[in-house]
């Protein structure tokens, strides 16, 4: 039920963004502290960090936000117990965020206290239902009992409650590529990427993805029926598509395909229809950036050698899309479309 919303979601991702105002410091140099407890964790100096985060706790008290911010220092420094000993008070009042909750169940997960993390996921979700990372903390809880498809269904519902959360994206798109859904883990980890401003690590999910289209074209013959018919729909067109990579899998092959699909696309559905990820393609495309685009994602997971060649031969070109997609990443637009009508 969730996969199928989820793609009819996935050509389509959107999300009400909401923002909170910040408020304002008593004094210049409490921010000042503030800026240096920011620079100290950009840093990776977790002792400093949390010496001037304690200072300044001290200073503003009525900042009750800090103590988060000091819980998640703890927790990124590996001090689980003192991140569980800070968060956990903070619940019994209401100074309490979804940050805080997901936190506190992120320091329980790491020190196996899976009942634990349950529990402050469920108090989470009963303030925070919307919640990106309760939705993907709840998954990881569900993964560690064995079951997987509830798993990838909490994941996908934050997905579609919460699509400016990255993290449910790779992690339900890792787990569905293991099953028989291959497009919608493609779909979902194409999307991860293409939200992301820093994909410097994600070298493994581009291989991951790159490989799945293979496995994608084999089993799309083989099937006699799909899904639902927004399967149907989708399948025709790539059915259609199928000579395009008859001799094999290839970055160029995979650049030509996926455009001819989205002009496919274009000719049954209105702009609007096709969702936020086409819509993306679409913008690479009309700016130029769609072949090189392609290249960064699937290049070096095709075939190493040949995407060093085509460096020799494109000398800057990455590097340029790369400074162009830093201020042109994909985002959810306001309101939910559907894609099949």
């Amino acid at each position: 039920m969730f996969i199928r919303k989820l793609l009819l979601c996935l050509f389509l991702i959107s999300c009400k963004i909401c923002c909170q105002a910040q408020e304002a410091w008593a004094s210049p140099e409490l921010e000042q502290m503030h800026n240096n407890v920011l620079g100290y964790q950009k840093l990776g100096n977790y002792k400093d960090a949390i010496i001037t985060l304690n200072q300044l706790i001290n200073l503003a008290p009525a900042r009750t936000e800090l103590k988060t911010e000091l819980g998640n220092l703890y927790y990124l420094s590996g001090n689980y117990d003192l991140a569980i000993a800070t968060l956990k008070p903070l619940l019994k009042n209401t100074i309490a965020s979804d940050t805080t909750y997901q936190l506190l169940a992120a320091c329980q997960l790491a020190m196996h206290q899976y009942k634990e993390a349950n529990k402050t996921i469920k108090k989470g979700m009963i303030s925070y239902g919307v919640s990106g990372m309760l939705y993907y903390r709840k998954g990881q809880v569900l993964m560690h009992d064995g079951d997987s498809e509830a798993a990838i269904k909490s994941w996908t519902e934050g997905v579609l409650k919460c699509p400016q959360e990255p993290s449910n994206y790779i992690a339900a798109s890792l787990s569905i590529l293991k099953s028989d859904n291959v497009l919608y883990g493609l779909l979902l980890g194409e999307t991860y990427l293409a939200m992301r401003a820093d994909t410097a690590g994600n070298d493994s999910l581009k291989t991951a993805i790159f490989n799945k289209w293979k496995t994608f074209f084999e089993s799309l013959a083989t099937k006699a029926t799909f899904r639902n018919p927004m399967d149907d729909r989708i399948n025709e067109i790539f059915l259609q598509l199928t000579p395009v990579v008859s001799d094999g899998i290839t970055t160029e092959n995979l650049t030509m395909l996926r455009t001819r699909f989205l002009l496919e696309c274009a000719k049954k559905y209105s702009f609007d229809e096709m969702g936020s990820l086409l819509q993306y393609h679409d913008q690479l495309i009309r700016n130029g950036w769609f072949d090189i685009y392609n290249e960064w994602l699937f290049g070096k997971a095709g075939h190493a050698g040949q995407y060093e060649a085509w460096n020799k031969f494109h000398i800057g070109d990455i590097e340029r899309f790369e400074n162009w997609r830093s201020t042109h990443l994909l985002k959810a637009p306001p309101n939910f479309v559907v894609f099949d009508h």
